[in-house]
């Protein structure tokens, strides 16, 4: 019988392809109908035995029932998950990543439209309360109320304000009003006492107040932390907080007015005799003519003004605002947190990757302003040098490593790239920290990194021949290890195939370790033979009078 040969699976996948050029990864990214890293919904096409089908727009995938979480899912339901690979015989997905993210985005949301959510006490703990909250569909997250006196019973539901995201404790912080009610109040609280000693010291005059909306001419009568007093026309004195002078965050009043200064405002709110005012409708927006004043690649410098989970909002222009992604903070693996990048109020420097004033975008890199560090892996480790470095992490697909401490120059070693042996994986050969003697093979531009190897340290061994296993073969092999998804069989020495446990002829919910044990004899027919991955499918051999397993 001739002999077939089927495609390697790492040229079915250019994404795993460690041989695949840029240009060829990059144009089977934009194939992609689901790219990797995004929520998508999925559509619910059967539930049965093995799972729940999934259908999205790259393919079907299958997972656990259990993985769903929530109740049990039905046929033509739609459900949100996370698209973790795209891979040539479908894609991965999870849920339970799906769901974090909806309950951070909506809590973050939440914190930043000053949005109430609804939350339930849990505990008292030190220094307040542990509450569950909750923004709509998504699933609770734990956060922290700053209470030392309170009278919440344990299990009561109330409405919160997300105040802000502690890095430390790893949650979001509640109040009971929002941001802006705060300051409100903290600014009434000041504005009365600077009020209080002036009134003190002069006689009451009458007084006209102003109707909410009125649009005026004011003077600059004193300037304070929190903003200026202004004197209106009919002798009311209004309040310009700093939050309403510019457009900019991070304001100080004395750097944008000055007392004797005649200022267009518009009234705000009018309690009692208390005048709140505002100048930014007479302040031309800091987005128009965006695409006159930036462009892509121009390098700028600008101070940091915040963070959020994915990135850090650099201010470049008063009220301007941009956006540095975690990924363009610095070159290789991206921080945990921009936190661990960038201080706020630090200035920085960057370049311009994206502007789009339509949707008020404006994008920034670090990194390309910092010099590459393959330029540093070229010249400290030049392809074929041996190196010792640290097992720093084990992924699925292999190894990374540590090659210089102070730089954090580092490289990946690909299980294909571990050892002769088909089938090796990391997790079963190195352990995180250990030392590890690995050969520069070459240079990933794009992630700016080495490209490593551990098995060209040592000759390739010569592996047994596979030409006495044709498909179609009826052999006697013993069992060599039992896993959920099949058998593996010794069939010779150096020589192994697989017994799926399709092909077991299992009833449903059996198990294959009910079925088998380690050093079991066993009679197999070889269905199928890959030479070059060494791979070898085997069957069941039928029993006297019954037909061959499929």
């Amino acid at each position: 019988m001739p002999e077939t040969h089927a495609t390697a699976p790492e040229a079915l996948d250019p994404l795993l392809d460690r041989a695949a050029s840029l240009a060829d990864v990059a144009a089977h990214w934009e194939t992609l109908a689901d790219k990797p890293g995004t929520v998508v919904d999925a559509h619910v096409e059967r539930v049965d035995a093995a799972g729940v089908t999934l259908r999205l727009a790259s393919g079907l995938t299958c997972v656990p029932a259990d993985a769903l979480g929530g109740p049990t899912a039905v046929a033509g339901q739609t459900v949100r998950v996370f698209v973790e690979q795209v891979l040539a015989d479908g894609p991965r997905v999870s849920r339970a990543k799906a769901q974090a993210l909806d309950a951070w985005d909506a809590l973050d949301e939440a914190a930043r439209l000053e949005r109430p959510v609804t939350g339930r006490v849990l505990a008292r703990i030190q220094g307040g309360l542990s509450v569950a909250v909750s923004v709509g569909d998504a699933p609770a997250l734990k956060a922290f109320l700053p209470e030392k006196r309170h009278d919440a019973p344990l299990g009561a539901s109330a409405s919160f304000f997300v105040r802000e995201w502690d890095e430390r404790r790893d949650l979001f912080v509640l109040s009971r009003e929002a941001g802006s009610q705060r300051e409100a109040r903290k600014a009434r609280r000041e504005a009365r006492a600077v009020e209080g000693d002036a009134e003190a010291a002069a006689p009451k005059q009458p007084v006209t107040l102003p109707e909410v909306g009125a649009e005026l001419d004011g003077v600059v009568a004193r300037l304070a932390a929190f903003g200026a007093f202004v004197d209106l026309p009919g002798g009311a004195t209004g309040l310009l907080h700093a939050k309403e002078m510019s457009h900019g965050r991070d304001t100080q009043p004395a750097d944008i007015v000055r007392v004797g200064e005649t200022l267009k405002v518009k009234v705000l709110s009018v309690e009692g005799e208390r005048v709140a005012l505002t100048r930014k409708p007479f302040l031309s927006d800091p987005w128009a003519g965006l695409t006159d004043r930036y462009s892509v690649g121009q390098r700028v410098s600008g101070k940091v003004i915040g963070f959020s989970e994915a990135g850090a909002f650099v201010e470049v222009e008063a009220g301007l605002e941009a956006f540095i992604h975690v990924s363009e903070l610095r070159w290789g693996a991206s921080p945990k947190h921009p936190k661990d990048a960038l201080r706020a109020g630090e200035s920085v420097q960057a370049e311009v990757i994206v502007v789009d004033a339509a949707k008020r975008h404006l994008k920034l890199s670090v990194r390309k302003v910092q010099p590459a560090p393959v330029d540093a892996l070229r010249a400290r480790f030049p392809v074929g040098a041996k190196v010792t470095g640290r097992v720093k992490n084990v992924a699925s697909f292999g190894v990374f490593v540590v090659l210089d401490e102070a730089s954090g120059l580092e490289g990946l070693v690909h299980n294909s790239d571990l050892s002769w042996l088909p089938g090796a994986r990391a997790a079963s050969l190195v352990t995180v920290g250990a030392e590890l003697e690995v050969l520069v093979l070459g240079v990933d531009e794009e992630r700016g990194r080495a490209t490593l190897g551990v098995k060209q340290l040592q000759p390739e061994p010569t592996l047994p021949s596979l030409e006495a296993f044709a498909v179609g073969a009826a052999l006697v092999g013993k069992v060599a290890r039992v896993k959920d998804f099949g058998a593996f069989i010794e069939l010779a020495p150096g020589v192994e195939g697989l017994l799926h446990a399709n092909a077991m002829g299992l009833a449903d919910g059996e198990k294959p370790k009910a079925r088998f044990n380690s050093g079991d004899d066993v009679r197999v027919v070889v269905s199928s033979l890959d030479a070059a991955a060494r791979k070898i499918g085997l069957t069941l051999a039928p029993t006297e009078g019954s037909s061959p397993a499929t």
